[in-house]
C-alpha cells in the first residue's frame, strides 16, 4: 500500500498527534515521562522529534542522569540481561495517550568481546556480520537504549524519540 497505512502491521492502532513544529516531526510530550507510576521527568513537558534515523532514545543529559537513577542502574547504561525481567516500563505521555515502553524494547543485549591487548568491542549480539568483531573472550551484556544529548531549542531542551520509541 503504497501512501496509507496498513493495519496489520500494527498492534494498538495509530495514534496521530499534532506536531508542534513541522520541521523535525516535532511534538509535544504534554504531561511527564513515569517510571512505576511517578514522574521521573519532563514535569512540564517537553518537545521531542519522532525520528526514523535515529537508532536509541535520545534525551538531556540531566533527563538522561534521573531516569538511569529511576532504574537503578550505572551511568554508563550497562546492566546484567539477567535484570532485564526485574525493570520497570518507560511511560511516555504524549496528547493524552500513555506510550509504555517495556525493558525488552529499551534494553538491547549485545557481546563484548575482549582480547589481552586488544582493547575492548562492542559487537551486536545477533550476529550482524557485517560488522568487523573479533572475538577472543565474549561476556553477554546488555545496554540500555538511551543517550544523553543536549540539544536547546527556543521550547527547551529537546527529546529525540528513536527506534527504540517508533517500534513499540
Amino acid at each position: 500500500l503504497f501512501g496509507a497505512i496498513d493495519p496489520s502491521y500494527t498492534t494498538n492502532g495509530i495514534k496521530w498527534i499534532p506536531l508542534s513544529a513541522e520541521t523535525y516531526w516535532q511534538i509535544t510530550m504534554d504531561r511527564y515521562v513515569s517510571i512505576s507510576g511517578q514522574p521521573v521527568v519532563c514535569s512540564s513537558g517537553c518537545q521531542a522529534i519522532v525520528d526514523t534515523g535515529t537508532s536509541l532514545l535520545a534525551m538531556p543529559n540531566q533527563d538522561l542522569n534521573t531516569i538511569l537513577e529511576a532504574l537503578g542502574v550505572g551511568s554508563n547504561g550497562e546492566i546484567s540481561c539477567h535484570a532485564i525481567s526485574s525493570l520497570p516500563d518507560i511511560v511516555f505521555h504524549i496528547n493524552g495517550y500513555a506510550f509504555p515502553l517495556t525493558p525488552s524494547a529499551y534494553v538491547i543485549e549485545v557481546s563484548i568481546s575482549r582480547g589481552a591487548d586488544r582493547g575492548v568491542w562492542g559487537c551486536p549480539a545477533a550476529g550482524n556480520h557485517h560488522l568487523p568483531c573479533p572475538r577472543l573472550q565474549t561476556d553477554g551484556v546488555c545496554m540500555l537504549g538511551l543517550q544523553g544529548m543536549d540539544v536547546p531549542t527556543e521550547s527547551g531542551e529537546l527529546w529525540i524519540l528513536g527506534d527504540v520509541f517508533i517500534r513499540e
